[in-house]
């Protein structure tokens, strides 16, 4: 039985102990922090598993574990901001997919890590805002995330430093990352559905998978419960710069 589950799902012994590792630590990454479990679903899975099923599958793992979450953050999430930004999410994606075509991509990668890096240098020695950013200013970083989602395939720096430079409670701002990452996954996970990336395969893997993930997830939330403003937020600026450096690094050698 053992052989036929590990069949099913495409792998061997050692590819399914890769699965695991890595879906638990993505799952407590994304329950601690909001953000950053993306870059560890597709790093670890593509290891064992064919990518155009990894990313419609860490799509539907960051829905779930939104979801997951909302009850226990619906009412610290800032509405307001998340809905601006989710706008200009929308209005840029199709912008930046055009930009992908049209402008040399790895310089671009580069530019943004720089930029990434330099933000959160900021952020590690005090800059903050003084008041949370009206309108026009969410709708631009909203459009800025759009940006790089089109032509990158993500947005979560801009956005959590958008959050981490507010201010807004550390709580609150994570609600409002969890909540803006659940609507770019729906969005994503409609359009993968449509292009057929939905498949037998990736939503058998999700069934046998999703327990753990979630599992990991909840301690990565009650983790967060348990840790001082301070220590969440050192941990945050730390990933920021892990996922700067990973970009940069996965530009230059790949």
């Amino acid at each position: 039985m053992g052989q036929e589950i590990l069949a099913a799902l495409g792998v061997d012994t050692t590819g399914l102990a890769i699965c695991v590792a890595t879906i638990i630590v993505g799952g407590w990454i994304k329950g601690y922090s909001a953000f950053g479990a993306s870059m560890v679903f597709v790093t670890g899975l593509a290891l064992v598993l064919p990518p155009v099923e990894v990313i419609p599958m860490t799509v539907l793992f960051e829905v779930a574990t939104s979801l997951h979450l909302m009850p226990a953050v619906r009412r610290e999430v800032d509405w307001r901001s998340v809905r601006l930004l989710l706008i200009g999410t929308a209005i840029a994606t199709p912008i930046g997919v055009y930009g992908l075509a049209n402008v040399p991509a790895d310089p671009a990668r580069i530019a943004v890590a720089i930029a990434v890096l330099i933000a959160t240098a900021l952020l590690g020695a005090g800059f903050s805002l003084a008041r949370v950013p009206g309108i026009a200013a969410t709708l631009v970083i909203g459009l800025a995330a759009g940006l790089m989602n089109g032509a990158f395939g993500f947005v979560g720096p801009v956005v959590v430093i958008f959050y981490l430079s507010s201010p807004l409670a550390i709580g609150i701002s994570r609600a409002s990352i969890i909540t803006y990452f659940l609507g770019c996954g729906l969005l994503a996970a409609a359009v993968y559905a449509f292009q057929d990336l939905m498949t037998g395969d990736v939503l058998l893997r999700l069934a046998v998978f999703l327990p753990i993930v979630l599992a990991a997830n909840w301690m990565g939330h009650l983790r967060f419960t348990e840790t001082p403003p301070d220590s969440f937020r050192r941990f945050a600026l730390f990933l920021l710069i892990t996922l700067a450096l990973a970009l940069i690094a996965r530009t230059i050698w790949l």
